[in-house]
């Protein structure tokens, strides 16, 4: 008894998989450097902060997060569209980049 498994997938799904590892490698590094960058800039920003910087617009601070509210049901339909649009593209970019592959793949005329 072995404890091998072999996969038999056909150069489409090979390529679709392939698709799918490079996009989520590559958002995943993208989307890594950009909260990185995020935390290092509000990082620097604490560190320059002072009370008195902290507390004198504390008004206007307070109008801007009370000043739009929107009940459950928008917020569902909001993230569910988020999440429509970003599963969109990612199978758009795996599609792409599937298809890039299979032309790499591809023999050209008058190779054997």
């Amino acid at each position: 008894m072995t404890d091998e498994v072999t996969l038999h997938l056909s150069a489409r799904a090979r390529n679709r998989a392939s698709g799918k590892i490079i996009v989520t490698l590559v958002s995943g590094v993208l989307l890594g450097l950009l909260y990185h960058n995020s935390t290092v800039a509000d990082y620097v920003r604490a560190q320059q902060l002072t009370l008195a910087r902290y507390t004198e617009d504390f008004e206007a601070y307070k109008a801007r997060l009370t000043e739009h509210f929107w009940p459950l049901w928008g917020d569902v339909l909001l993230v569910l569209l988020m999440v429509f649009v970003f599963f969109g593209v990612y199978e758009l970019l795996s599609f792409g980049v599937a298809w890039i592959i299979e032309k790499i793949q591809q023999p050209t005329p008058g190779d054997h």
